[in-house]
């Protein structure tokens, strides 16, 4: 009988880490999810920016194709210059959130490889352990 409360105990303290593993994987995960909403996010931030972006540019263009010779002296056109330089940096700030944000992702990713290795070790055990217990069960019956 003692056998079997040590193999009790031992599956016992091995379902605690499971939960644990378990636990910290279901965390990794939302982690993980709410990176690829960000991630999405960014994407729809960039997207807006390179479109306003490439009508500035459209129009900076015309501006200095019609009027060559104006183009530096308009209040106009150096606010066009001004706008396009403000989204030209916010494009670019928004590029190293995301390449930060993907970076995140790959960590969680990691991390839930390591936590679902360690699960499936942990079933492993626990099965070996179950296969004891049964047959120090049906010996001392």
């Amino acid at each position: 009988m003692a056998k079997v409360n040590r193999l009790i105990k031992k599956m016992y303290n091995w379902l605690e880490d499971g939960k644990r593993n378990i636990n910290q994987l279901f965390l990794t995960t939302n982690h993980t999810i709410s990176e690829l909403y960000r991630t999405e996010s960014y994407i729809e931030q960039i997207t807006a920016i390179m479109q306003r972006l490439e009508k500035m540019l459209s129009v900076q263009n015309d501006v200095a194709k019609r009027y060559p010779s104006q183009v530096n002296k308009t209040k106009a056109y150096a606010k066009l210059i001004n706008d396009i330089v403000a989204e030209f940096s916010y494009l670019k700030a928004t590029n190293d959130a995301m390449e930060d944000n993907i970076s995140e992702i790959k960590k969680s990713e990691l991390m839930q490889q390591k936590m679902s290795t360690r699960i499936v070790d942990l079933k492993k055990k626990i099965n070996k352990v179950i296969s004891k217990t049964e047959k120090v069960l049906t010996e001392s019956t």
